[in-house]
């Protein structure tokens, strides 16, 4: 956050900088400001950098990942127990029958029974996670 106000900041800058006036160079200019011998980018390489970025965002297969992406995690029905990664933990619950695990799957689950099953099978298994 901290660069990229700077950067929006010197890019403003350079905008309101006298025409003919490199941004290295030194000593006060009108109005008491000192310009810095820091280097940067020219204006033109950053408006032209901003807009490809905004032409990628609006190609329409990004847009597309974007609202889909979007609307299957933001969505009330997310189902967890489709994602892989849960999947695989099932799996080894089915082989291991660990009870914290088997209690972490009953809270990703959004089916009431299942849920019941499995925190029951957990506590069976160990009475502290009650």
């Amino acid at each position: 956050m901290l660069l990229t106000r700077e950067r929006w900041q010197s890019f403003v800058e350079g905008l309101a900088r006298p025409i003919g006036v490199p941004y290295g160079s030194l000593g006060e200019m009108p109005g008491n400001k000192k310009w810095s011998r820091v280097a940067h980018t020219p204006c033109w390489a950053t408006i032209l950098l901003v807009l490809a970025s905004a032409a990628i965002v609006m190609h329409p297969e990004v847009r597309e990942t974007f609202i889909s992406v979007w609307e299957n995690y933001t969505s009330p029905n997310l189902e967890p127990s489709r994602w892989g990664r849960v999947k695989k933990l099932r799996k080894e619950a089915e082989i291991n029958r660990d009870p914290q695990l088997l209690a972490w799957l009953s809270l990703l689950s959004r089916d009431p029974a299942e849920r019941i099953r499995l925190s029951e099978e957990a506590i069976e298994k160990d009475s502290s996670l009650t």
